[in-house]
């Protein structure tokens, strides 16, 4: 019974290795970000990104869908005619992953909860692949 479990386990364990190591790096390179979720954003300095712009659209897309709405129109930009979105870098899948957090709470939250994880799962998805193709 325990050679079965370790045969079934052991092909697994390198995967969970590097999930485990591109966690740790992902918190590493965002530090200070883990200390002040609900209060910070990733590339808020000048003449980065606009990082306020992309908690908008986490925030927007969220609300959109829990108010069964389409994401990619909105009624709160350009107030008589409204604003199509399509052309907007809108984030779904950001979106859909901060669907669980309540939307009045600090609306940083979703946008920072969502960026380690998704450097996470990026990296150890790249390491996939490369195992199963080399």
């Amino acid at each position: 019974m325990n050679i079965r479990i370790t045969q079934r386990i052991a092909p697994i364990v390198p995967h969970l290795l590097a999930l485990a190591c591109y966690t740790l790096l992902a918190l590493v390179v965002t530090f200070p970000l883990v200390l002040n979720l609900g209060t910070r954003v990733v590339a808020n300095e000048p003449g980065q990104t606009d990082a306020f712009l992309g908690v908008w659209n986490v925030w927007w897309t969220a609300q959109a869908i829990t108010d069964l709405r389409d994401p990619y129109f909105t009624p709160l930009l350009f107030h008589p005619q409204g604003l199509d979105l399509f052309w907007q870098t809108l984030s779904l899948p950001q979106g859909l992953l901060a669907l669980p957090s309540p939307c009045c709470s600090a609306p940083c939250l979703p946008t920072t909860c969502c960026c380690s994880p998704r450097m996470c799962l990026v990296a150890t998805s790249c390491f996939c692949l490369r195992v199963m193709c080399w």
